[in-house]
């Protein structure tokens, strides 16, 4: 689950309780996208952990040290180390009803005191941590934005740092009975929860569930039944509890006894609720939970996946070689202009220096010059730079887009090579990896196409599983081909089906242009979560929506894909019945 603006709350008045005024005494990496930063304040360690995972981003406090940490060194960390580790967190605030939480530090660098903010956005799949400047430059980031990414709002290196836009909803407290009741007519069937997150600022998923439970009985109640002025009342009691009042950490569970949701506040919502010690101890508690597994049914049985997992993590490793270079070389790109001007001076003031001169000096800023080289050579190496700069800023962005379509499609079949359950399945994935030139040696084979259903054609060796419920096909996709297949054979109305922010296999529903129902969709979706890398979670995320919107990468692998206009709903992974294949 993710973070909402009353808990990251519940946690900021956390942070100016212990921390504030804390030294900064060591920063690691526990894992690539998260940052872990050891403070020692009013005679306690602590450590705060911030962590930007897209798929499950949160940020805690706990006295445990990580247990492990990420050997690679990162720009970021090397920054951190700088501008962070021995300063004093001075202020720790939170833009209103925003999921931002920046912490300003002041440490000694050299011989000045500089004061810097760490800006934490967890914000779903697009979750960042920035490193800023007092001048609100970004020194760095763990995830780079580019134009490419975001036209609107640039992450990067030396530009200024632009907060997330805001949301144009009026706050809860600002928000009216009478706006909720006149949406709520709009779409009577709409669960009313839906209705009040959409109507309002920082009220996530399990808030308004929750607003809605304590109004009317039922966090399913729909739009029409709800007594709306009583919905709002509970939202803004909650937002108070967790801003003002006394919180109360909450974990929920399920029915059967897994860890569901937390809260600064009584989930009253779930059959089974636990108040914990803090707000840092109920988030800290329900991932560590969370990331505790059994072992894999197939890690016992050697179907032959072994080879083909330790050439996915070869590639992988070059891929994040890759990337990395890749971005370093746009990063030193950025100047490219830069070396044009100093071009262009060369050849306006070199011809009147001085012989021997190594420098020019034009309005403050000092130009390097090569005296054994001619004028025009020394403006043709700025040029050169210039054109090599310029170059990578047009082509590094694809090749990076490249790089990490690649990464996902191996992401993709290392989970689903970790799902396979048959030596049909393993043998699936294989045939992708060596047309992809991944793994199995010798020449690529091109698969044999025969028509498939409809006149589609489909790839022989990549049809999906298929199995049926309660009259609707389902169609499960065991391999990046048969992930594509599953995508040709479906309508524009199909049900598609996706575990949320992870890699794994693609679900359709062949419902006849007929209305699915919800009971065959949350099947479909424990389908969906136990073919991805969720399967050994007691709860996960799928996303939800109609074929006609989900789009395949232009150019990229097979499998992997974009999609818009989905919902998600919250599902225990179950595998699938016997298939007929």
């Amino acid at each position: 689950m993710n973070i909402d603006v009353a808990t990251l709350t519940a946690l900021r008045r956390e942070c100016e309780d212990t921390i504030v005024g804390g030294r900064i005494q060591r920063v690691l990496h526990p894992d690539h996208l998260a940052v872990a930063l050891e403070i020692y304040a009013r005679g306690e360690t602590w450590w705060l952990i911030i962590n930007a995972a897209p798929q499950a981003p949160h940020l805690y406090l706990t006295h445990a040290r990580p247990a492990r940490a990420d050997d690679n060194v990162t720009p970021l960390l090397l920054l951190l180390r700088k501008f962070v580790r021995n300063g004093r967190l001075i202020a720790v605030s939170q833009p209103p009803w925003e999921r931002v939480l920046q912490f300003t530090v002041q440490a000694r660098v050299d011989a000045d005191i500089l004061e810097t903010t760490l800006t934490a956005e967890i914000m779903g799949r697009t979750s960042n941590l920035v490193l800023s400047d007092a001048d609100g430059i970004i020194l760095d980031c763990l995830k780079r934005v580019d134009s490419s990414i975001n036209r609107y709002r640039q992450v990067l290196p030396k530009l200024p740092y632009l907060p997330p836009p805001p949301l144009s909803r009026p706050d809860p407290f600002a928000l009216q009975a009478a706006a909720l009741e006149a949406a709520g007519g709009e779409a009577p069937r709409q669960p009313a929860w839906r209705v009040l997150m959409g109507q309002t600022s920082g009220c996530g998923p399990l808030l308004a569930r929750e607003a809605v439970h304590r109004a009317a009985g039922d966090a399913q109640t729909p739009a029409s039944d709800a007594p709306w002025p009583e919905v709002l009342a509970a939202a803004r009691e909650l937002f108070t509890q967790a801003a003002e009042g006394e919180p109360a950490p909450t974990l929920a569970r399920d029915e059967a006894g897994a860890l569901a949701a937390y809260a600064p506040y009584a989930l009253t919502m779930y059959p089974q609720h636990e108040t914990a010690a803090s707000m840092s101890a109920a988030v800290e508690q329900f991932y560590r939970e969370q990331g505790r597994a059994p072992q894999r049914p197939s890690a016992n049985r050697d179907l032959g996946q072994k080879p083909l997992l330790a050439a996915l993590e070869e590639r992988m490793d070059h891929l994040r070689q890759r990337r990395r270079a890749l971005e370093r070389q746009k990063t030193e790109s950025l100047d490219a202009d830069d070396w044009r001007r100093k071009g262009d001076l060369v050849l306006a003031y070199g011809y009147g220096l001085p012989p021997g001169s190594k420098t020019i000096e034009i309005d403050g800023e000092t130009i390097k010059f090569n005296p054994d080289e001619s004028v025009a050579a020394n403006a043709d190496a700025y040029f050169a730079t210039y054109k090599r700069k310029k170059r990578a800023q047009e082509e590094v962005p694809g090749l990076l887009r490249k790089v990490e379509n690649e990464y996902a499609y191996c992401e993709q079949a290392e989970a689903l090579l970790d799902a396979a359950e048959t030596p049909t399945d393993v043998r699936a994935v294989r045939a992708d990896l060596r047309e992809q030139g991944i793994a199995g040696g010798g020449k690529p084979v091109k698969r044999q196409s025969r028509a498939g259903k409809r006149g589609r054609r489909v790839e022989q060796g990549a049809q999906p599983v298929s199995f049926w419920l309660d009259g609707v096909q389902v169609l499960v996709g065991r391999s990046g081909g048969q992930n594509d297949a599953a995508l040709r054979l479906a309508d524009a109305d199909d049900v598609w089906l996706h575990a949320r922010n992870v890699p794994g296999a693609h679900t359709v529903l062949r419902s006849g242009g007929r209305e699915v129902p919800d009971e065959i969709i949350s099947q479909a979706a424990q389908v969906a979560a136990y073919y991805s890398k969720l399967r050994e979670s007691t709860s996960a995320e799928v996303d939800v929506t109609k074929r006609r919107y989900v789009r395949r990468i232009p150019g990229a692998p097979p499998g992997l894909v974009t999609y818009r206009n989905e919902y998600t709903i919250r599902v225990k992974p179950a595998p699938l019945p016997q298939p007929e294949r």
